[in-house]
């Protein structure tokens, strides 16, 4: 027989905690999350057509190169230059916003 899993409703002020308004560009490359440890770590862009792509250090981009990703940042080089994208800032209220800066260590 089959078992229904149920899950307990989300406590507000983790929703609140979890769930952040951010403003995008509405256009242009951007990073929308890094992920994986430090020997592995990978991001996830926003192209400059609006397709998504999963990168790691060392894969080309366009006409560039990933040269490295940290905790919310991607270091791109392209035509000589070199690029750091970084997280879009959140819009959440500056208390609730340093808590969760707090909590996770960025």
């Amino acid at each position: 027989m089959a078992q229904t899993q149920t899950t307990a409703p989300l406590p507000e002020k983790a929703a609140r905690l979890a769930t952040q308004s951010v403003a995008l560009k509405p256009t242009g490359l951007l990073l929308l999350g890094t992920f994986g440890s430090a020997a592995r770590p990978g991001a996830l862009l926003r192209l400059e057509g609006g397709e998504t792509a999963r990168v790691t250090p060392g894969d080309s981009l366009g006409d560039g190169t990933v040269l490295a990703i940290a905790d919310g940042r991607v270091v791109i080089e392209t035509a000589g230059q070199t690029v750091t994208l970084r997280l879009p800032e959140s819009t959440l209220s500056p208390g609730l916003d340093g808590q969760l800066r707090r909590r996770t260590g960025r």
